[in-house]
């Protein structure tokens, strides 16, 4: 018989593969012996100098655990042997089961893997892409600076009157439903007026001063935000803190000092233009990158391996928990979630695995992988854009995996410079009104 591991494979529907092997009994033979002869050389057995124990009792007292051990280096040594004769390449860690072996006996069990999906590329050229060309307008330059402004507004009080519309007012309140306090919020800003305020609260707000409390019985919206609760009779405890008028600076160039070092406010102008544009262009990139994502999506028929899709979806479901509890929702509102984020866990773990197959396969199949030069061009791009300089960027991407994320972003976009080359781009030109 052949003294070498055997193996025979099936291959399942979609990724998993599964492998029976066997070692014959010569070979776990030679490994038992081998290892009965390094655990010989320190054995301690009494009435015996170490080192000079009867093979006999060697076998009768460290027996059990020599074919535990042989065992064990045989199961690793024999799925990597395997492995090599199946020309096969797992991605992920194997199942192993339905293990056998007794000494004088061969090994046997079965080893259960994925591998890469197997699938075809869409066709890449004459791909439709629409690209927009946002044509920056002075409406849009005083838009943004009048928004610029209004973040830099400040807020006075105003003790000499009741509330009116539009004011900006600080509330304490709390809504029951019965005897059970529902919401509750303290120091709350808002601006007075019916969409800001739960419908019937705005007359009963309006004209209140300062310091003065009020108890209003309204009916909650059907779309109220706690659904059970929706259309319910409420009671609302309103407490008035302030009213505030807010004041918004003037663009001179005592205020574009503040914002920086510019000589004056047709500089500054000129600065918020080219955030407008830097803004509109990166805008531009993810819609057609967008374009391309969704094509390739549509357009890619691929079975993914289910180890890694249910590992992947599991900790994504995590991350969506644990920030709903960094949030501040209480565990029984979560669990009122948990359908709902399993769901689009589900969806977005097949959508990023899909797009991560396709790229890879697409980077190996034209020779698109990223080169050390690539690396080394993109980190001094890096520091020219950066407030970091080039050798603290190459530090923080010193580690393997820091580099392995280097190396995927870069590949992406030769992917994507790739397929807009072979693209049929139609220029699209539009501005605001």
């Amino acid at each position: 018989m052949e003294n070498s591991v055997q193996v025979k494979l099936d291959k399942n529907e979609g990724c998993r593969r599964v492998a029976h092997v066997k070692v014959p009994a010569e070979k776990m033979a030679v490994k038992y012996e081998e290892i009965k002869k390094e655990i010989s050389k320190t054995a301690k057995v009494s009435g015996f100098r170490p080192g000079k124990v009867p093979e006999n009792i060697i076998d009768k007292v460290y027996g059990p655990a020599i074919k535990d051990e042989t065992m064990r280096r045989m199961l690793a040594d024999a799925y990597s042997e395997s492995l090599d004769k199946l020309n096969a390449k797992p991605i992920s860690e194997p199942v192993i089961s339905n293990v056998s072996y007794d000494r004088g006996k061969e090994l046997a069990f079965t080893a259960e893997f994925d591998v890469m999906p197997e699938f075809k590329l869409p066709e890449l050229s004459g791909l439709k892409i629409n690209r927009r060309n946002y044509i920056i307008t002075e409406a849009d330059v005083d838009r943004a600076i009048n928004e610029i402004l209004e973040k830099n507004a400040t807020f006075s009080d105003i003790a000499d009157r009741g509330a009116g519309k539009k004011d900006i007012i600080v509330i304490n309140y709390a809504v029951s439903v019965g005897s059970k306090v529902i919401d509750k919020r303290d120091n709350t800003w808002l601006t007075l007026d019916e969409k800001s305020l739960l419908p019937g609260m705005y007359e009963k707000v309006k004209e209140m001063k300062p310091g003065e409390e009020k108890e209003i019985e309204i009916k909650l919206p059907e779309d109220y935000f706690k659904k059970e609760f929706a259309g319910a009779q409420a009671g609302i405890k309103v407490k008035l803190i302030s009213i505030k008028s807010k004041n918004i600076p003037t663009l001179d160039d005592s205020f574009i000092k503040k914002m920086g070092a510019f000589e004056n406010v047709r500089k500054f102008r000129e600065a918020v233009r080219e955030d407008i544009e830097s803004f509109k262009k990166k805008e531009r990139e993810d819609d057609v990158k967008s374009q391309i994502l969704d094509y390739l999506i549509k357009n890619t028929d691929i079975t993914l391996p289910q180890t890694i899709f249910q590992k992947m979806r599991g900790k994504n479901i995590d991350d969506s928990i644990n920030m709903l509890k960094y949030r501040g929702l209480k565990e029984e509102d979560i669990n009122k979630e948990k359908s709902r984020i399993e769901e689009a866990s589900a969806k977005d773990t097949g959508k990023n695995m899909k797009i991560a197959y396709v790229f890879h396969k697409i980077v190996k199949d034209f020779n698109l992988e990223a080169k050390n030069e690539d690396i080394n061009d993109m980190i001094k791009e890096m520091s020219k854009d950066n407030r970091h300089k080039e050798e603290e960027i190459r530090k923080y991407y010193s580690s393997e995996e820091m580099k392995e994320h280097l190396r995927n972003k870069i590949e992406e976009e030769k992917v994507i410079d790739f397929i807009l080359k072979k693209a049929k781009i139609k220029e699209i030109e539009e501005s605001k009104k």
